[in-house]
């Protein structure tokens, strides 16, 4: 039977990127609760694409590069003024820049950022701010964690995360992040639940149930805080179904990077995830930053 060792958990620099709407305003604070539980520097930006800062012919004035960043600002000062921010080291940064992944890669390097917080909204898709592909962008190549708290979630107080639903298809891959997943958990001291649903292939039946979970024990052994449920169907419904009966705070799910060939999670059930969730969702990687 393997030993897991958690990994220890440390978030210095939490990321939020904004674009002001109200799916940011339900997500920062969330980022705020986090910065003050790992004591983490909070860096909330808002990137401003070719279209919001590029003269026009009919003003190429040199004073027209900057009005569209001090507008920004004012707006980013507005938006984290209601916010209870004591106790909370908070930068904000306005960038100008080709696209959101770019300028968020750079602040993530620069910054040494250690886990990215993102607000959504529902209609199929992610705000002004992370449409679609960009969206994917983020939670895929974001070398570190990143929390999102979807159109059902947002209406929540952040809270603690005490109950915390972990969802994986016990591929190798999706193992990697089991030592970040039990830290994570044990920093929070909370309750663990990892799912996993078969595939399709398998009809629910007692026998599939039993054999199941015997391989969860084997690849995940028992811990005090830890449980196990086995769930058939609809992936994406299945992991909700578990995270909505046992009231989780947070699910966590591994998302390979881009690129990686792994069958980890599809973008499509990970995008339904997080747009139908009544949690946040952490989707994480495994990495080791130098």
């Amino acid at each position: 039977m393997a030993v897991l060792t958690p990994t220890r958990i440390a978030v210095k620099e939490i990321l939020m990127a904004t674009d002001y709407s109200p799916a940011s305003e339900a997500a920062l604070p969330f980022a705020i609760e986090l910065a003050r539980h790992f004591n983490a520097g909070l860096h909330v930006v808002h990137v401003l694409l070719p279209g919001e800062w590029e003269p026009t012919a009919d003003d190429t004035s040199k004073a027209f590069e900057y009005k569209p960043v001090e507008q920004a600002e004012k707006h980013m000062a507005s938006f984290l003024s209601a916010k209870n921010l004591g106790g909370v080291r908070c930068e904000y940064l306005v960038r100008r820049g080709p696209s959101v992944w770019e300028e968020l890669c750079r602040i993530i390097q620069d910054k040494a950022i250690d886990m990215v917080v993102l607000g959504t909204h529902g209609r199929g898709g992610i705000g002004k701010l992370l449409v679609g592909s960009v969206a994917e962008e983020v939670f895929r190549k974001a070398p570190c964690p990143v929390l999102t708290i979807g159109p059902r979630a947002a209406g929540q107080a952040p809270t603690a995360f005490r109950k915390i639903a972990f969802a994986t298809d016990l591929t190798p891959e999706s193992l990697e992040h089991l030592p970040f997943v039990l830290g994570f958990a044990e920093d929070w001291k909370a309750h663990l639940i990892v799912v996993h649903v078969p595939p399709g292939q398998y009809v629910a039946s007692r026998e599939v149930s039993e054999t199941t979970l015997r391989r969860m024990r084997e690849l995940i052994p028992p811990r005090a805080n830890l449980e196990y449920a086995v769930e058939f169907g609809d992936p994406a419904f299945a992991i909700r179904q578990v995270a909505d009966d046992q009231q989780c705070d947070l699910i966590m799910l591994g998302a390979h990077l881009a690129g990686d060939a792994s069958t980890h999670f599809s973008g499509a059930v990970a995008h339904e995830i997080l747009l139908q969730a009544q949690c946040p969702v952490l989707t994480v990687h495994w990495y080791q930053r130098d």
